[in-house]
């Protein structure tokens, strides 16, 4: 048995092992530099000849695991690998929040995750367009594609700035929802309750049988009264924190790094089609290099060996540099005025409405059980309720 549980912690060990260092690989690779030419270098410089065989390595290192995990196993290995950056967000940092048992930064990581997947169309055409950009313009030479891939990379930038500052003036919604959206959801949960059946269960004498199922719908309408009175604590304790402005400022930052990367690739494409477009030091004319150049461009750090020279590389120049402003100034003053203003406005809509379906609970237990909610609490002990634990932790964390 214990032979048997320490090959299993390796096999999980090796998983996320080797998870990680795909995907740092992949990451690096793709948009810092080639580290696999670097290794090989730092290896010997005789190896470089073998990247050109790197297809059959690759496939070569797969066959050998399939070979040694077995068909399911390598399987569910290679599932595990491709699935892994949704596996990190949407279940590993949910997992340590909720550890942490930080309820502000647990509203504020869904309601980011929500806002995300709201627009995940978007958010996925738009990094299809920029993974697709540097795909063409690291392989392709042609002049054609080149241009095509700039008016692409030119235009998403152009309507991403258009469209963040639209929304900034729309009504927001929190976790996807809205004030009326709940209300409209508190309207059909009070059929759930049935509290005309358990009038008319009242009203006669009633088997024991009976009896209990009267107390299991108590102890689904106390379940639910202590939940609308933790989510508005929840939510009056999200609004009260400095985490409404971090979600604020995660777009600005989001927006930037959008900005830094199409803006480096126009540059790159620029230097393909012209080099004499540029000045710039020998061995510094990769993506990464551009990546620096743009990074200190919006931030209006000039560089004193690399800046540009041609007409269309200094337009370049001035429309990144006008682009930081438009972030820091209007961006900013609408993000984290109008938006702030905003979402401060739907949270005390969104609190105001769990509330009162709260108190319209405690009106519920106390009218027609005649019950206080400590009473009720009591009553639920005596049956030994399933979600007596989860009634039992809304409580505690309910505050006033």
């Amino acid at each position: 048995m214990k032979g048997k549980g320490k090959a299993k912690v390796l096999r999980r060990i090796f998983k996320e092992a080797s998870a990680i260092l795909i995907w740092a690989f992949l990451f690096t690779k793709f948009f810092i530099f080639d580290i696999d030419v670097y290794l090989a270098n730092v290896v010997s410089q005789e190896c470089v000849f073998l990247l050109k065989y790197k297809f059959f390595f690759i496939l070569g290192i797969f066959l050998l695991l399939w070979q040694c995990l077995g068909s399911r196993r390598f399987l569910l290995w290679l599932i595990f690998v491709l699935a892994s950056p949704l596996i990190f967000v949407f279940w590993r940092v949910p997992q340590l929040l909720l550890r942490s048992k930080s309820w502000i930064v647990i509203v504020g990581y869904l309601s980011a995750i929500i806002s995300f997947l709201k627009s995940l169309k978007v958010n996925l055409a738009m990094c299809g367009i920029i993974l697709l950009s540097i795909l063409l313009i690291i392989t392709q030479d042609q002049k054609y594609i080149l241009i095509a891939c700039m008016i692409f990379l030119s235009g998403s930038l152009f309507w991403h700035f258009t469209k963040r500052f639209i929304n900034s003036f729309k009504s927001p919604s929190m976790f996807g929802l809205n004030a009326t959206m709940m209300k409209d959801i508190v309207q059909k949960a009070h059929a759930v309750y049935k509290i005309e059946e358990i009038r008319e269960a009242k009203k006669i004498d009633i088997t024991e049988a009976e009896h209990k199922k009267l107390m299991l719908k108590l102890e689904n309408i106390l379940l639910f009264d202590r939940l609308w009175y933790f989510v508005a604590s929840k939510l009056r304790d999200f609004k009260k924190s400095k985490t409404l402005i971090a979600f604020c400022f995660s777009k600005l930052f989001y927006t930037m790094v959008i900005t830094v990367i199409v803006f480096a690739l126009l540059n790159y494409t620029t230097y393909k089609i012209s080099p004499n477009s540029f000045v710039i030091p020998q061995n510094s004319t990769g993506i990464f290099s551009f990546l620096y150049y743009s990074f200190n461009t919006i931030f209006t750090n000039s560089l004193a060996d690399f800046y540009p020279i041609g007409a269309f590389a200094r337009l370049l120049n001035s429309a990144e540099i006008f682009s930081g402003f438009m972030i820091v100034v209007i961006l900013f003053f609408v993000i984290t005025t109008v938006v702030k203003e905003k979402h401060t406005e739907e949270l005390d809509c969104m609190i105001e409405v769990a509330k009162i379906h709260g108190q319209e609970l405690d009106i519920i237990i106390r009218d027609e059980y005649k019950l206080t909610i400590d009473d009720a609490i009591k009553e639920v002990e005596k049956i030994k309720g399933s979600t007596l634990k989860l009634i039992y932790y809304f409580t505690s964390q309910i505050d006033g």
